[in-house]
Protein backbone atom coordinates (compact mmCIF):
# COMPACT_ATOMS: atom_id res chain seq x y z
CA UNK A 1 0.00 0.00 0.00
CA UNK A 2 1.27 3.27 -1.30
CA UNK A 3 0.81 6.82 0.23
CA UNK A 4 -0.37 9.59 -2.20
CA UNK A 5 -1.05 12.94 -1.77
CA UNK A 6 -4.84 14.07 -2.35
CA UNK A 7 -5.73 15.55 -5.64
CA UNK A 8 -5.86 19.40 -5.92
CA UNK A 9 -9.90 20.44 -6.97
CA UNK A 10 -10.02 20.81 -10.72
CA UNK A 11 -11.43 24.10 -11.62
CA UNK A 12 -14.71 23.89 -13.97
CA UNK A 13 -14.55 23.86 -17.62
CA UNK A 14 -17.00 26.64 -17.97
CA UNK A 15 -17.36 26.15 -21.82
CA UNK A 16 -18.19 22.46 -21.28
CA UNK A 17 -20.74 23.30 -19.35
CA UNK A 18 -22.25 25.28 -21.68
CA UNK A 19 -21.77 22.95 -23.99
CA UNK A 20 -23.84 20.36 -21.85
CA UNK A 21 -26.51 23.31 -22.03
CA UNK A 22 -26.54 23.61 -25.22
CA UNK A 23 -27.03 19.89 -25.49
CA UNK A 24 -30.00 19.67 -22.88
CA UNK A 25 -31.69 22.50 -25.10
CA UNK A 26 -31.00 20.01 -28.38
CA UNK A 27 -32.84 17.18 -26.27
CA UNK A 28 -35.81 19.10 -25.39
CA UNK A 29 -36.64 20.90 -28.39
CA UNK A 30 -36.33 17.42 -30.52
CA UNK A 31 -39.04 16.17 -27.95
CA UNK A 32 -41.17 19.10 -28.22
CA UNK A 33 -40.72 18.82 -32.25
CA UNK A 34 -41.81 15.10 -32.10
CA UNK A 35 -44.60 16.06 -29.33
CA UNK A 36 -45.97 19.28 -31.63
CA UNK A 37 -44.95 17.24 -35.06
CA UNK A 38 -43.26 19.98 -36.45
CA UNK A 39 -41.90 18.09 -39.16
CA UNK A 40 -45.26 18.50 -41.04
CA UNK A 41 -46.15 21.68 -39.61
CA UNK A 42 -42.65 23.38 -40.21
CA UNK A 43 -40.54 21.26 -42.38
CA UNK A 44 -37.34 23.17 -42.35
CA UNK A 45 -36.94 23.58 -38.48
CA UNK A 46 -38.58 19.87 -38.36
CA UNK A 47 -35.61 18.45 -40.07
CA UNK A 48 -33.01 20.74 -38.46
CA UNK A 49 -34.37 18.96 -34.59
CA UNK A 50 -35.21 15.64 -36.31
CA UNK A 51 -31.52 14.12 -34.82
CA UNK A 52 -31.68 16.32 -31.64
CA UNK A 53 -31.17 12.56 -29.70
CA UNK A 54 -27.82 13.17 -30.67
CA UNK A 55 -27.85 15.76 -27.54
CA UNK A 56 -28.07 12.41 -25.24
CA UNK A 57 -24.59 10.75 -27.36
CA UNK A 58 -23.00 14.52 -26.85
CA UNK A 59 -23.54 14.02 -23.02
CA UNK A 60 -22.11 10.66 -22.97
CA UNK A 61 -18.82 11.64 -24.90
CA UNK A 62 -18.92 14.89 -22.27
CA UNK A 63 -19.15 12.56 -19.05
CA UNK A 64 -16.56 10.64 -20.18
CA UNK A 65 -14.20 13.95 -20.55
CA UNK A 66 -15.00 15.23 -17.67
CA UNK A 67 -14.94 12.08 -15.60
CA UNK A 68 -11.03 11.81 -16.36
CA UNK A 69 -10.33 15.27 -15.81
CA UNK A 70 -11.50 15.26 -12.36
CA UNK A 71 -11.30 11.76 -11.36
CA UNK A 72 -8.91 9.96 -13.37
CA UNK A 73 -5.69 10.35 -11.23
CA UNK A 74 -7.53 8.66 -8.87
CA UNK A 75 -7.23 5.34 -10.40
CA UNK A 76 -4.03 6.04 -12.13
CA UNK A 77 -1.75 6.08 -9.23
CA UNK A 78 -1.22 9.70 -9.41
CA UNK A 79 -2.89 10.99 -7.14
CA UNK A 80 -5.59 10.40 -4.06
CA UNK A 81 -8.35 11.76 -3.05
CA UNK A 82 -9.17 13.83 0.35
CA UNK A 83 -11.68 12.44 2.35
CA UNK A 84 -13.32 14.44 5.22
CA UNK A 85 -12.19 13.71 9.05
CA UNK A 86 -8.69 12.19 7.12
CA UNK A 87 -5.59 14.44 9.06
CA UNK A 88 -3.08 13.27 6.74
CA UNK A 89 -2.90 12.33 3.41
CA UNK A 90 -5.45 9.49 2.41
CA UNK A 91 -3.81 6.01 1.93
CA UNK A 92 -4.31 5.54 -1.75
CA UNK A 93 -6.00 2.20 -1.31
CA UNK A 94 -8.10 1.25 -4.18
CA UNK A 95 -11.68 0.76 -2.67
CA UNK A 96 -11.26 4.03 -0.81
CA UNK A 97 -11.00 5.74 -4.31
CA UNK A 98 -13.89 3.68 -5.62
CA UNK A 99 -15.99 4.62 -2.60
CA UNK A 100 -15.10 8.54 -2.62
CA UNK A 101 -15.82 8.77 -6.68
CA UNK A 102 -19.30 6.74 -6.20
CA UNK A 103 -20.09 8.58 -3.15
CA UNK A 104 -19.57 11.80 -5.41
CA UNK A 105 -21.29 10.59 -8.75
CA UNK A 106 -24.34 9.65 -6.42
CA UNK A 107 -24.91 12.57 -5.16
CA UNK A 108 -24.74 13.91 -8.49
CA UNK A 109 -27.29 11.83 -10.07
CA UNK A 110 -29.31 9.88 -7.35
CA UNK A 111 -30.96 12.94 -5.42
CA UNK A 112 -33.08 15.04 -8.11
CA UNK A 113 -33.42 12.15 -9.59
CA UNK A 114 -35.15 10.37 -6.74
CA UNK A 115 -37.33 13.86 -6.07
CA UNK A 116 -38.95 13.86 -9.80
CA UNK A 117 -39.35 10.82 -9.28
CA UNK A 118 -41.37 10.73 -6.27
CA UNK A 119 -43.25 13.33 -7.80
CA UNK A 120 -44.29 11.72 -10.96
CA UNK A 121 -45.19 8.31 -9.11
CA UNK A 122 -47.29 10.86 -6.45
CA UNK A 123 -48.73 12.76 -9.38
CA UNK A 124 -50.15 9.51 -10.96
CA UNK A 125 -51.66 8.14 -7.75
CA UNK A 126 -53.98 11.32 -6.86
CA UNK A 127 -54.55 12.12 -10.45
CA UNK A 128 -55.75 8.33 -11.64
CA UNK A 129 -52.61 7.87 -13.91
CA UNK A 130 -50.82 4.65 -13.85
CA UNK A 131 -50.08 2.49 -11.16
CA UNK A 132 -46.23 1.20 -10.82
CA UNK A 133 -45.12 -2.35 -9.60
CA UNK A 134 -43.23 -2.26 -6.89
CA UNK A 135 -40.40 -4.10 -8.83
CA UNK A 136 -40.81 -1.17 -11.65
CA UNK A 137 -40.45 1.27 -8.64
CA UNK A 138 -37.60 -0.27 -7.25
CA UNK A 139 -35.60 -0.63 -10.33
CA UNK A 140 -36.25 2.96 -11.06
CA UNK A 141 -35.18 4.30 -7.32
CA UNK A 142 -32.12 2.22 -7.95
CA UNK A 143 -31.09 3.54 -11.31
CA UNK A 144 -30.75 0.01 -13.15
CA UNK A 145 -34.09 0.29 -15.43
CA UNK A 146 -31.58 0.76 -18.91
CA UNK A 147 -29.36 -1.57 -17.90
CA UNK A 148 -31.84 -3.90 -19.81
CA UNK A 149 -34.32 -4.30 -16.38
CA UNK A 150 -37.43 -2.36 -16.71
CA UNK A 151 -39.34 0.07 -18.02
CA UNK A 152 -38.26 4.34 -17.27
CA UNK A 153 -41.12 5.75 -15.68
CA UNK A 154 -39.43 9.32 -16.17
CA UNK A 155 -38.63 8.47 -19.85
CA UNK A 156 -35.22 10.73 -20.19
CA UNK A 157 -33.89 8.55 -16.83
CA UNK A 158 -32.93 5.93 -19.32
CA UNK A 159 -29.58 7.83 -19.43
CA UNK A 160 -29.24 8.96 -15.85
CA UNK A 161 -29.52 4.62 -15.58
CA UNK A 162 -26.68 4.23 -18.14
CA UNK A 163 -24.60 6.82 -16.82
CA UNK A 164 -24.70 5.04 -13.39
CA UNK A 165 -23.62 1.46 -15.33
CA UNK A 166 -20.61 4.04 -17.18
CA UNK A 167 -19.46 5.32 -13.38
CA UNK A 168 -19.29 2.27 -11.40
CA UNK A 169 -17.41 0.82 -14.43
CA UNK A 170 -14.99 3.62 -14.88
CA UNK A 171 -12.57 2.83 -12.00
CA UNK A 172 -11.92 -0.46 -13.84
CA UNK A 173 -11.87 1.55 -17.03
CA UNK A 174 -9.51 4.66 -15.88
CA UNK A 175 -5.96 3.04 -15.96
CA UNK A 176 -6.13 0.42 -18.80
CA UNK A 177 -7.75 3.31 -21.02
CA UNK A 178 -5.53 6.06 -19.70
CA UNK A 179 -2.01 4.70 -18.37
CA UNK A 180 -1.90 1.27 -20.80
CA UNK A 181 -0.28 1.69 -24.14
CA UNK A 182 -2.68 -0.73 -25.32
CA UNK A 183 -5.98 1.33 -23.88
CA UNK A 184 -6.92 2.78 -27.01
CA UNK A 185 -7.07 -0.03 -28.88
CA UNK A 186 -8.52 -2.08 -26.26
CA UNK A 187 -11.25 0.81 -25.83
CA UNK A 188 -11.46 1.36 -29.70
CA UNK A 189 -12.24 -2.48 -30.30
CA UNK A 190 -15.06 -1.95 -27.05
CA UNK A 191 -16.41 0.84 -28.39
CA UNK A 192 -16.80 -0.92 -31.90
CA UNK A 193 -18.21 -4.12 -30.22
CA UNK A 194 -20.84 -1.86 -28.71
CA UNK A 195 -21.89 -0.13 -31.53
CA UNK A 196 -21.90 -2.81 -33.94
CA UNK A 197 -23.87 -4.49 -31.23
CA UNK A 198 -27.05 -1.80 -31.10
CA UNK A 199 -26.69 -1.41 -34.56
CA UNK A 200 -27.22 -5.60 -35.56
CA UNK A 201 -29.95 -6.03 -32.57
CA UNK A 202 -31.94 -2.95 -32.72
CA UNK A 203 -35.37 -3.09 -34.54
CA UNK A 204 -35.36 -1.96 -38.06
CA UNK A 205 -35.18 1.75 -39.29
CA UNK A 206 -39.07 2.86 -38.50
CA UNK A 207 -41.56 6.14 -37.89
CA UNK A 208 -40.29 5.55 -34.01
CA UNK A 209 -36.55 5.49 -34.84
CA UNK A 210 -34.65 8.36 -36.97
CA UNK A 211 -31.19 7.19 -36.53
CA UNK A 212 -28.95 4.70 -36.01
CA UNK A 213 -28.39 6.02 -32.57
CA UNK A 214 -31.95 6.98 -31.65
CA UNK A 215 -31.68 3.28 -29.20
CA UNK A 216 -33.52 3.99 -25.49
CA UNK A 217 -35.82 0.42 -25.34
CA UNK A 218 -37.40 -0.36 -22.23
CA UNK A 219 -36.32 -3.84 -21.56
CA UNK A 220 -33.16 -4.12 -23.52
CA UNK A 221 -29.16 -3.66 -22.64
CA UNK A 222 -28.96 -1.81 -26.15
CA UNK A 223 -29.01 1.99 -24.54
CA UNK A 224 -26.48 1.08 -22.17
CA UNK A 225 -23.86 0.09 -24.69
CA UNK A 226 -25.32 3.28 -26.66
CA UNK A 227 -24.01 5.28 -23.45
CA UNK A 228 -20.65 3.15 -23.05
CA UNK A 229 -19.66 3.90 -26.55
CA UNK A 230 -20.07 7.44 -25.96
CA UNK A 231 -18.23 7.57 -22.54
CA UNK A 232 -15.09 5.32 -24.17
CA UNK A 233 -15.12 8.02 -26.59
CA UNK A 234 -14.91 10.71 -23.96
CA UNK A 235 -12.30 8.80 -22.19
CA UNK A 236 -10.03 8.70 -25.17
CA UNK A 237 -10.69 12.35 -26.10
CA UNK A 238 -8.94 13.03 -23.03
CA UNK A 239 -6.07 10.55 -23.36
CA UNK A 240 -5.94 12.39 -26.50
CA UNK A 241 -5.90 15.36 -25.11
CA UNK A 242 -3.11 15.29 -22.84
CA UNK A 243 -0.53 15.12 -26.48
CA UNK A 244 1.02 19.01 -26.90
CA UNK A 245 -0.04 18.85 -30.53
CA UNK A 246 -3.55 18.19 -30.28
CA UNK A 247 -3.92 20.66 -27.47
CA UNK A 248 -2.47 23.52 -29.83
CA UNK A 249 -4.57 22.16 -32.40
CA UNK A 250 -7.36 22.58 -30.20
CA UNK A 251 -6.77 26.25 -29.23
CA UNK A 252 -7.05 27.37 -32.26
CA UNK A 253 -10.25 29.87 -32.62
CA UNK A 254 -11.46 27.47 -35.60
CA UNK A 255 -11.51 24.16 -34.11
CA UNK A 256 -14.44 24.33 -31.93
CA UNK A 257 -16.61 26.27 -34.28
CA UNK A 258 -15.16 23.83 -37.14
CA UNK A 259 -15.91 20.64 -35.61
CA UNK A 260 -19.24 21.51 -34.64
CA UNK A 261 -20.48 22.54 -37.63
CA UNK A 262 -18.91 19.60 -39.17
CA UNK A 263 -20.82 17.37 -36.11
CA UNK A 264 -23.64 19.03 -37.18
CA UNK A 265 -23.59 18.08 -41.25
CA UNK A 266 -22.63 15.27 -40.87
CA UNK A 267 -25.71 14.24 -38.23
CA UNK A 268 -27.80 14.55 -41.45
CA UNK A 269 -26.04 11.74 -43.03
CA UNK A 270 -25.38 9.32 -40.65
CA UNK A 271 -25.22 9.52 -36.32
CA UNK A 272 -21.83 7.48 -36.50
CA UNK A 273 -20.20 10.03 -38.08
CA UNK A 274 -21.50 12.70 -35.88
CA UNK A 275 -20.61 10.71 -32.82
CA UNK A 276 -17.01 10.43 -33.90
CA UNK A 277 -16.97 13.80 -34.30
CA UNK A 278 -18.28 14.56 -31.22
CA UNK A 279 -14.55 13.80 -28.59
CA UNK A 280 -13.35 16.65 -31.39
CA UNK A 281 -16.12 19.36 -30.54
CA UNK A 282 -15.14 18.51 -26.78
CA UNK A 283 -12.06 19.05 -27.35
CA UNK A 284 -12.02 22.50 -28.97
CA UNK A 285 -14.46 23.51 -26.42
CA UNK A 286 -12.67 22.87 -23.41
CA UNK A 287 -8.86 23.96 -24.61
CA UNK A 288 -10.11 26.57 -27.62
CA UNK A 289 -9.88 30.42 -27.12
CA UNK A 290 -11.81 31.68 -30.00
CA UNK A 291 -15.21 33.25 -30.05
CA UNK A 292 -17.29 30.02 -30.10
CA UNK A 293 -15.61 29.09 -26.33
CA UNK A 294 -16.02 31.92 -25.15
CA UNK A 295 -19.88 31.96 -25.71
CA UNK A 296 -20.15 28.59 -24.48
CA UNK A 297 -17.95 29.88 -21.19
CA UNK A 298 -19.98 33.10 -20.95
CA UNK A 299 -24.24 33.77 -19.53
CA UNK A 300 -26.78 32.84 -20.29
CA UNK A 301 -25.08 29.07 -21.51
CA UNK A 302 -23.32 28.75 -18.60
CA UNK A 303 -26.42 29.28 -16.60
CA UNK A 304 -28.69 26.71 -19.03
CA UNK A 305 -25.76 24.29 -18.26
CA UNK A 306 -25.75 24.36 -14.74
CA UNK A 307 -29.70 24.04 -14.99
CA UNK A 308 -29.59 21.13 -17.58
CA UNK A 309 -29.44 18.39 -15.53
CA UNK A 310 -32.80 19.37 -13.85
CA UNK A 311 -33.87 20.44 -17.15
CA UNK A 312 -33.12 17.15 -18.57
CA UNK A 313 -35.34 15.52 -16.05
CA UNK A 314 -38.55 17.49 -15.83
CA UNK A 315 -38.83 18.40 -19.52
CA UNK A 316 -40.72 15.22 -20.47
CA UNK A 317 -43.71 15.70 -18.10
CA UNK A 318 -43.89 18.96 -19.55
CA UNK A 319 -44.78 17.77 -22.91
CA UNK A 320 -48.43 16.88 -22.07
CA UNK A 321 -49.15 20.80 -21.47
CA UNK A 322 -47.70 21.90 -25.10
CA UNK A 323 -50.94 23.22 -26.92
CA UNK A 324 -51.20 21.20 -29.85
CA UNK A 325 -53.01 22.50 -33.29
CA UNK A 326 -53.54 25.98 -34.27
CA UNK A 327 -51.18 27.76 -31.50
CA UNK A 328 -47.97 29.77 -32.97
CA UNK A 329 -45.23 27.08 -32.97
CA UNK A 330 -42.29 29.18 -32.41
CA UNK A 331 -44.26 30.79 -29.54
CA UNK A 332 -45.09 27.87 -27.81
CA UNK A 333 -41.73 26.61 -28.24
CA UNK A 334 -40.30 29.81 -26.13
CA UNK A 335 -42.84 29.00 -23.84
CA UNK A 336 -42.25 25.57 -22.81
CA UNK A 337 -37.88 26.62 -22.83
CA UNK A 338 -38.59 29.67 -20.61
CA UNK A 339 -41.07 27.24 -18.42
CA UNK A 340 -38.76 24.53 -18.28
CA UNK A 341 -36.10 26.19 -16.99
CA UNK A 342 -37.86 28.39 -14.41
CA UNK A 343 -38.73 25.38 -12.86
CA UNK A 344 -35.19 23.80 -13.36
CA UNK A 345 -34.12 26.96 -11.41
CA UNK A 346 -36.47 25.66 -8.83
CA UNK A 347 -35.72 22.65 -8.85
CA UNK A 348 -31.87 23.02 -8.82
CA UNK A 349 -31.91 25.60 -5.63
CA UNK A 350 -34.97 24.00 -3.64
CA UNK A 351 -34.00 20.36 -4.30
CA UNK A 352 -30.61 19.34 -6.18
CA UNK A 353 -28.13 21.21 -4.60
CA UNK A 354 -29.37 20.79 -1.05
CA UNK A 355 -30.02 17.08 -1.29
CA UNK A 356 -26.74 16.74 -3.81
CA UNK A 357 -25.10 18.41 -0.74
CA UNK A 358 -26.55 15.63 2.03
CA UNK A 359 -25.91 12.76 0.30
CA UNK A 360 -22.58 13.65 -0.14
CA UNK A 361 -21.84 14.35 3.56
CA UNK A 362 -23.35 10.94 4.91
CA UNK A 363 -21.20 9.75 1.91
CA UNK A 364 -18.07 11.05 3.31
CA UNK A 365 -18.62 10.15 6.72
CA UNK A 366 -19.44 6.81 5.93
CA UNK A 367 -16.23 6.76 3.80
CA UNK A 368 -14.41 8.41 6.68
CA UNK A 369 -15.67 6.04 9.54
CA UNK A 370 -14.97 2.60 7.12
CA UNK A 371 -11.55 3.78 5.42
CA UNK A 372 -8.41 1.18 5.64
CA UNK A 373 -5.93 2.95 8.67
CA UNK A 374 -2.87 4.69 7.51
CA UNK A 375 -0.13 2.52 8.21
CA UNK A 376 2.04 4.08 10.88
CA UNK A 377 5.81 5.28 10.20
CA UNK A 378 8.59 5.37 12.65
CA UNK A 379 9.61 8.68 13.72
CA UNK A 380 13.23 7.82 13.09
CA UNK A 381 14.81 4.79 11.07
CA UNK A 382 16.31 2.30 12.69
CA UNK A 383 19.97 1.58 12.73
CA UNK A 384 21.61 -0.46 9.93
CA UNK A 385 22.65 -3.09 11.01
CA UNK A 386 26.51 -3.72 10.66
CA UNK A 387 27.68 -7.09 8.68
Amino acid sequence: MTTASPAAPIPESRALTGLRGAGALLVMLHHASLHLGLEARMPALGALLRKGYLGVDLFFVLSGFVMCMVYGSWFTGRAAPAVPGAAHPLTAHPLTAVAVFLVRRIARLWPLHAVVLGVLIAAGMLLGGPRYSARLILANVAMVQAWGVSAAINPPAWSVSTEFLAYLLFPLLARPVLRSRAGPAVAALAIAAALAACLALAPPLGPGRRGLLDIYFNNSPLPALRCLAGFMLGMLAWRAGRAPAVRRMARRAWAAPAAMALAAVAAGVNDLLALALMPLVVLGAHHGRGLACRLLAAQPMHGIGTLSYAAYLIHYALLSALPPGAAPVLTVLVLYTTTTFLLALIAHYAAEVPTRRLVRWLGDALVAAVRPPLPTLPRHAPPTPRA
